[in-house]
C-alpha cells in the first residue's frame, strides 16, 4: 500500500477513536470506554452542585431579613396657647423639664379676680333672697284671714238683712281676691329668685374659669423647646406662647419597596437600629442588630405607589430611658407574618 493510500486510513481511524458514541447506542446498553463514562458522570454531578447552590440561594433570600430605612419623629409635642388676653408676669424658660400640671405661664390677674369676688357677693344675696319666704307666708294667711271674714260678712247678712251694705261685700270680696293674687306674686317671686341664684353661681363659675384661664399649665410632661413670649408682653387670646415635647415614645416613619414584601405579609412586631453614628443612610448598608430595640407596628399603608412600588409603614418606639432622639436615621427589620 503506498504513502497516499495509508493516510487517509489513517484519518478516519483516529474520528471513529475520539467520537462520543451516538444516543441510542447509550440507549440499548452499547458498552462505552472508561474515559467516556468518567465524563458523564462528572457533567450530572456538575448540574446537581448547581441545583443546590440555586436552592440555597433562594432559601437564604426567603429567609433574609427585610430592612427598612426611615427616619424617628416626635409622637407628642403640642403648642400652648392663653386663652384670655392680658400681660404675662411669669414665663417658663427654654430648655426647661415639666410635669403634666405645671404653670408654664401666668398673666395678671387683678381685674378677673375682682370680678369673682363679686359675683361670689351677688350669689350670696340671691341666696338670701331665694331663702326669703316672708311675702308668701303672708299672703297666705292674709287670703285664710279675708275669707274667713266675707264668710262672717255674708252671714250675717243673711241673718239680718242689709247689716252690711252690698258695696262693703265687694269690697270684702276684693280682698279676698288681692291676698289670692299676692299669693301667686309670692310663689312666682319666690321661683324667680331661686333662678336667680342659679344664674349667680353660673356667673361665680365663669368668673372662676377665667380666672383660672390666666394660668397656662402643661397638659402633658415633656421639655420646653420654644418660648415665643417674655414676661411683660401683652397676649392675645388665642396666641401661641411655648412648645413642649415629650420623647418618651417616638415614630418610625419609612417606606417598604412591595417586591420585597406586601403588606399583608408584615407582622405587627419588628425590631429597630437606631443610626447613632449617621452610618446607615443607604438600604444596602450593613446592619448591625446587636443593639436593636423590639417595636410596635401601628400602620400599614395598604395603597401601594404605583410608580416607586413603596409603601408607608410606622411604629412607636418605647424611648423612656431617653436614648433615641427625633430626627435619627434609623433601620426597621421587618418580620413576616406566619
Amino acid at each position: 500500500m503506498n504513502q497516499s493510500t495509508l493516510l487517509p486510513l489513517l484519518i478516519a481511524l483516529a474520528t471513529a477513536t475520539f467520537l462520543p458514541p451516538p444516543t441510542s447506542a447509550l440507549a440499548q446498553d452499547i458498552p462505552i470506554s472508561s474515559a467516556q463514562a468518567a465524563v458523564m458522570e462528572d457533567q450530572q454531578s456538575s448540574v446537581s452542585d448547581e441545583a443546590i447552590v440555586s436552592s440555597d440561594e433562594m432559601q437564604d433570600q426567603s429567609s433574609a431579613a427585610i430592612t427598612v430605612p426611615g427616619n424617628l419623629y416626635t409622637l407628642t409635642a403640642i403648642w400652648l396657647s392663653v386663652k384670655e388676653p392680658g400681660v404675662v408676669e411669669s414665663i417658663v424658660q427654654l430648655g426647661d423639664n415639666v410635669n403634666v400640671g405645671q404653670t408654664i405661664a401666668e398673666l395678671d390677674q387683678e381685674l378677673p379676680r375682682a370680678q369673682m369676688n363679686a359675683a361670689e357677693k351677688e350669689l350670696a344675696i340671691a341666696r338670701i333672697e331665694s331663702k326669703n319666704d316672708v311675702d308668701l307666708r303672708f299672703a297666705r294667711v292674709s287670703s285664710k284671714v279675708n275669707q274667713a271674714v266675707l264668710e262672717r260678712s255674708m252671714a250675717a247678712n243673711r241673718q239680718y238683712k242689709k247689716a252690711l251694705s252690698k258695696t262693703e261685700i265687694e269690697r270684702l270680696r276684693l280682698e279676698l281676691e288681692r291676698s289670692h293674687l299676692s299669693a301667686e306674686q309670692a310663689e312666682r317671686t319666690k321661683q324667680t329668685n331661686l333662678l336667680n341664684e342659679q344664674l349667680k353661681s353660673e356667673q361665680v363659675a365663669i368668673a372662676e374659669i377665667q380666672l383660672s384661664n390666666r394660668t397656662i399649665s402643661a397638659p402633658i410632661s415633656g421639655v420646653v423647646t420654644e418660648v415665643n413670649i417674655e414676661q411683660g408682653e401683652w397676649v392675645n387670646a388665642g396666641q401661641p406662647i411655648a412648645r413642649i415635647v415629650n420623647i418618651d415614645t417616638l415614630r418610625f416613619t419609612g417606606f417598604v419597596d412591595s417586591r420585597e414584601i406586601l403588606p399583608s405579609e408584615i407582622a405587627k412586631s419588628a425590631s429597630l437600629i437606631v443610626d447613632y453614628k449617621g452610618d446607615m443612610g443607604r438600604r444596602d448598608s450593613a446592619v448591625d442588630s446587636s443593639d436593636a430595640v423590639d417595636v410596635t407596628i401601628t400602620f400599614i399603608n395598604p395603597e401601594i405607589d404605583p410608580a416607586s412600588g413603596l409603601y408607608e409603614i410606622r411604629a412607636e418606639v418605647d424611648n423612656r430611658d431617653h436614648r433615641m432622639y427625633s430626627g435619627l436615621k434609623s433601620i426597621l427589620k421587618l418580620r413576616r407574618e406566619n
